[in-house]
């Protein structure tokens, strides 16, 4: 019987194939990244037509149904049915730049509360939150807690006016403080509400009402507490939309897009909202507008 002897690669016929792979590499590895590119640009222009439509509809079909509408300049509407309503709202981010903070807080009862600005008042003032180093800081006048950092300054509510982070008379009777963990501990003080609190263990609360702010890698997150008027969020850098019906919350956009404008106002008997959103890569971002009408009532 014939046998066949297998002959190896030489070293030559080894170079050659070498090269012919790296060639077929450099020609198809680009068409491959562009595709994965493409595929990525599409399924993010997909999401972001799918939140813009879904929450479009979701917004025009609570107006036809609502009695009347309350709106949130910059922040949301209210679509009263009888005596239950539905919230429908956007979390607007925060930034600590520096010692400076900027953006906004949130409480359903009275709107947005910006941490930096100009007021709207007949006579604007201009405000800010700072916050600064510190080792000693105090939360009450006989109350000094570990520190890295105290927080003053006033935010400013276009529906109860003032929040002062410090109380500034010398007398350090109140203030907020910022620990080594992140943990913020203390209260600020409005002249209509009263006293706001930033971590329940300084009220003795956590164990029916476990609440905190949090500083997270320059942004605040999470929950105070006020006895009239109930929670302030700090929503860190989301940009979502949330409903709230009273008593439960749920988040209403997913997790692939930002909302970064939702903005309502009346022009004669309509209400008209502009929505725009993006995807979430920052890198590169997709933003879709329109502008709809809903005749009132």
């Amino acid at each position: 019987m014939a046998t066949r002897k297998l002959k190896g690669f030489t070293i030559i016929e080894f170079l050659l194939y070498i090269g012919i792979a790296g060639i077929f590499i450099a020609i198809i590895l680009p068409i491959i990244t562009r595709t994965i590119k493409s595929v990525s640009y599409y399924q993010a222009k997909v999401n972001v037509r799918n939140e813009f439509s879904k929450i479009s509809q979701k917004i025009m079909q609570e107006s036809q149904n609502a009695d009347s509408l309350n709106i949130l300049p910059n922040w949301g509407i209210i679509f009263w049915k009888g005596n239950e309503y539905l919230e429908l709202r956007v979390t607007k981010p925060n930034l600590i730049s520096g010692t400076k903070l900027t953006g906004y807080a949130w409480s359903y009862q009275v709107g947005g509360i910006a941490l930096n600005g100009t007021t709207t008042e007949q006579s604007p003032e201009t405000f800010q939150v700072e916050r600064t180093a510190n080792s000693g800081c105090q939360i009450t006048i006989d109350t000094p807690v570990e520190s890295s950092f105290l927080y003053d300054g006033y935010a400013w509510s276009p529906n109860i006016g003032w929040i002062d982070f410090r109380d500034m008379s010398g007398q350090s009777e109140y203030g907020v403080c910022e620990q080594p963990n992140g943990d913020l501990r203390g209260y600020a003080w409005n002249d209509v509400i009263g006293w706001i609190s930033f971590n329940c263990i300084d009220s003795n609360v956590c164990a029916t009402a476990n609440y905190k702010v949090s500083q997270s890698n320059g942004r605040l997150i999470g929950n105070a507490y006020n006895d009239v008027i109930g929670w302030f969020k700090f929503d860190g850098d989301e940009e979502k939309i949330y409903l709230w019906d009273g008593g439960n919350e749920e988040l209403f956009t997913n997790e692939f897009v930002k909302v970064k404008n939702l903005n309502f106002e009346n022009i004669g008997k309509t209400t008209r909202f502009n929505l725009s959103i993006s995807n979430i890569d920052e890198t590169k971002t997709f933003t879709g507008t329109s502008t709809l009408t809903r005749f009132s009532k």
